[in-house]
């Protein structure tokens, strides 16, 4: 991208705004330049490929020094406050991931699923929700490397969710061809054939082990490539995003993890506009179209949730404040509520009676007398899911 009153203009721009020995000379430049690299992926026959120009690098290191930020504030929290954050943003990321999708689904029946409630009926929720939970337990999923642990994802992921009629009919794939279209305009008309499909996302899959080229920009043009190739009749948009979150995950960003697919559904214009000129033959493969674009959203999404982390923070301290000042709780009391402030804050669905006699070390007929006690007196919220009641914190009750 090239900068030109302050604004980053795109090779698809730059189509239009050059005369065509201009733009000849802009393109030549830009692909036989030392800071170009070039991929076994073509879009309109064209080889794609990746100039590393100043606004590139600014910003990967712009977004460098954010990630880095935000690992520091989250590693600066309390382990409680720290993965109360993780839960409630697993919960952020699934419900933008499928409103993308046109999904609807609900924060309770997020949280439901990641409880493992069985008596949803919402499968699109529960599959999707638990291929997320998986990415923070202690058996983490591998990022594939291969077309076949690609389609053991989709199947253990989304298959659930899907229509029997829009199943893989292919060998791993689908075997038919699609178009992405909107009931009137067609936006997109991905490759087709097995072999076809299987070597592009071959060729994506081989770019997240380039360990030379920035791991934000292997991210883009994974994600790029991916949604591209299209490999599946349906569940294409919420596998890659999900894939996203695995490859983050196993380059040991935690903290970039759940907040694409948020800024994505703020910015969904943006984002699939990104597709549209890169795709377009006026950009001749140049996949600085999408990677820009791209990393500005995974920035905006950091940017989001160190603020959210800031806000939170001082809304904890100020609860705390409150509980400790108190005159009229028991010591016991302000235990029970100090410890109900993360994941109330977060908005996750707090703790069970089970989870606080654990977390406190008391037993838990004394834990229920004191939640009993503290709901009467109005400073308890609870919630009935799956089985067991949740209890939060009645931000209301205090005076923030």
């Amino acid at each position: 991208m090239e900068k030109q009153n302050g604004k980053y203009i795109s090779t698809f721009r730059q189509f239009a705004i050059l005369s065509p020995k201009e733009f000849e000379e802009y393109l030549s430049a830009r692909k036989n330049s030392p800071y170009t690299e070039t991929f076994d992926f073509s879009i309109h026959g064209e080889q794609s490929f990746l100039f590393l120009d100043p606004s590139l690098t600014n910003l990967l290191v712009d977004l460098a020094e954010k990630d880095g930020t935000l690992n520091a504030e989250l590693n600066a929290l309390p382990l409680e406050a720290k993965q109360a954050f993780y839960r409630h943003s697993l919960c952020e990321e699934i419900l933008a991931t499928n409103s993308l999708e046109n999904i609807h689904s609900t924060q309770k029946e997020v949280q439901d699923a990641l409880l493992e409630a069985k008596s949803s009926s919402n499968s699109k929720v529960i599959s999707i929700a638990k291929g997320y939970d998986s990415l923070l337990s202690e058996n983490k999923p591998s990022f594939p490397t291969s077309n076949e642990e690609v389609r053991q994802i989709y199947d253990s992921v989304i298959l659930q969710s899907i229509e029997k009629e829009n199943y893989p009919d292919g060998k791993l794939y689908r075997a038919k061809g699609v178009s992405i279209t909107d009931g009137v305009k067609e936006y997109h008309k991905p490759p087709y054939g097995e072999a076809t499909l299987q070597a592009n996302i071959a060729t994506a899959l081989s770019i997240c082990q380039e360990k030379s080229i920035p791991v934000f920009i292997r991210a883009a043009i994974f994600h790029f490539i991916y949604e591209y190739t299209h490999p599946f009749y349906d569940g294409n948009g919420r596998l890659g995003r999900y894939l996203l979150s695995l490859f983050f995950l196993t380059e040991g960003k935690l903290s970039s993890c759940f907040c694409l697919s948020p800024a994505i559904s703020r910015k969904k214009a943006r984002y699939y506009k990104a597709f549209e000129e890169t795709e377009d033959v006026r950009n001749h493969g140049d996949l600085s179209t999408f990677v820009y674009p791209f990393l500005s959203l995974l920035k905006e999404g950091i940017d989001h949730n160190l603020a959210y982390i800031e806000e939170s923070k001082a809304k904890m301290a100020s609860l705390q404040s409150q509980i400790e000042k108190s005159g009229s709780l028991s010591s016991r009391d302000k235990e029970v509520l100090i410890v109900l402030i993360p994941p109330s804050v977060f908005s996750f669905n707090g703790y069970s009676s089970t989870e606080l006699a654990a977390k406190l070390g008391k037993g838990k007929a004394t834990i229920d007398r004191a939640l009993s006690s503290l709901s009467r007196a109005g400073l308890l919220k609870k919630e009935k899911i799956s089985k067991s009641l949740y209890y939060s914190l009645n931000e209301d009750a205090f005076r923030l």
